[in-house]
């Protein structure tokens, strides 16, 4: 229960109060034991002594503990936050990239699939054997693209749920009573030392012994209410920080896990669609130069939509790195 934040440069006020009602409660108990009239008021006002000051102590240590967790909650609220804005990032790229995968890679792929299908099937004309080559080889690797690019869309469906599932799982901290719960055998003593100091009210033997006691117990009584008060509006500090370091420590796994998904997909993407994709490329460029003069106009033409629509495919998968590496 500090007296001064040195964050924020400031005295804390009922800190101050607190301790000032603390120590002149306990001062004028002390003092009360010296006024004693015989040896039987003598150990009753040192029980009484005794049991308020440990009471006293008691709520300095539990006011220390609210004040230490409620921090600690705090400072993991906010760890969570960050956290969780983390994963809505992630999960935006997610939906961008199944929704660049889903139209900008497959309506050039078909492209590329049909205008080979229909330049094999010799809609545009006859094929030498080496163009033949290469209009089969641009089949297959459009064919082994299309995989990579539906297995694309599927683990980036994949990892979009996980992130939602593990945005569902989180768990905040719930409100209970504090003070009931951790804090219940002091109740008894608290009841107990107002007892002992309302039945000396009876054994008071002069006026100012009766004004000490009374503002003693006036003192004490609020310094319990205001403990009781405290602590029980926070919240149950153990299982609450234990739900928020739960989740914080699942969303973090999560994270970790999409980034090591990204980096898998970025090795993907290079070995099974950026490298067919540019051999394609360098394949249509040849068939529309038609630099062994096996292909007619036709076929040019068609070669040459082919390298556009690869140009345009290779573009995209560029945009999809960047979106990965982000």
């Amino acid at each position: 229960m500090p007296f001064f934040n040195f964050k924020s440069g400031q005295f804390n006020i009922k800190t101050i109060a607190i301790a000032l009602g603390i120590l002149f409660v306990n001062i004028f108990l002390f003092v009360l034991i010296f006024a004693s009239d015989g040896v039987g008021q003598y150990i009753f006002r040192t029980i009484s002594f005794i049991l308020v000051a440990t009471l006293c102590a008691a709520f300095v240590q539990v006011i220390y503990l609210c004040t230490h967790e409620h921090e600690r909650l705090i400072a993991l609220g906010n760890d969570l936050a960050n956290a969780q804005a983390k994963l809505s990032h992630i999960e935006e790229s997610w939906d961008r990239l199944i929704a660049i995968v889903a139209i900008e890679l497959r309506t050039p792929l078909q492209v590329i699939r049909g205008y080979s299908s229909m330049i094999i099937s010799g809609n545009f004309g006859s094929l030498g054997d080496e163009a033949r080559r290469m209009v089969q080889t641009i089949g297959e690797l459009s064919e082994k693209i299309s995989g990579a690019t539906e297995e694309l869309i599927s683990t980036s469906t994949q990892a979009k749920n996980e992130i939602i599932s593990a945005k569902d799982g989180i768990q905040y901290s719930h409100l209970g009573s504090f003070w009931s719960r951790k804090t219940a055998f002091l109740n008894i003593l608290v009841l107990s030392a107002i007892l002992l100091l309302i039945v000396q009210f009876f054994l008071a033997t002069s006026t100012t012994v009766l004004f000490m006691l009374m503002l003693s117990t006036a003192g004490f009584i609020f310094l319990c209410f205001y403990v009781i008060n405290e602590v029980r509006h926070e919240p149950e500090s153990e299982g609450s920080i234990a739900l928020l370091e739960t989740s914080l420590g699942g969303i973090s796994k999560q994270i970790e896990t999409a980034s090591e998904q990204k980096n898998l997909l970025v090795t993907r993407i290079t070995t099974n669609i950026r490298e067919p994709i540019s051999t394609i490329m360098s394949l249509s460029t040849r068939l529309a130069e038609d630099s062994f003069g096996e292909t007619t106009q036709e076929t040019k033409e068609a070669a040459g939509k082919i390298f556009e629509a690869s140009d345009r495919f290779s573009t995209t998968i560029s945009s999809i790195v960047q979106i990965l590496n982000a």
